[in-house]
């Protein structure tokens, strides 16, 4: 891991590669070529689904995760 997330590793999960779907990158918002918004979960929580949704008046698409409690 690179960068700021390099922090956030176990027990820290990434919801989109536990339950992603599709590219999941989310700038620019016109043409995603960046996946720079993320979600991160404790592991009390387990994640469902996850996709990402254009934001009128944003350079970045919006993350939105379903998750479960354990």
């Amino acid at each position: 891991r690179r960068g700021a997330v390099r922090g956030l590793a176990a027990p820290h999960l990434d919801s989109y590669l536990r339950a992603g779907s599709g590219l999941g990158n989310t700038y620019p918002a016109a043409f995603p070529l960046h996946r720079i918004d993320q979600a991160w979960l404790s592991p009390e929580l387990v994640a469902v689904g996850q996709t990402t949704v254009p934001v009128p008046g944003s350079d970045h698409r919006m993350v939105v995760v379903d998750f479960a409690v354990r």
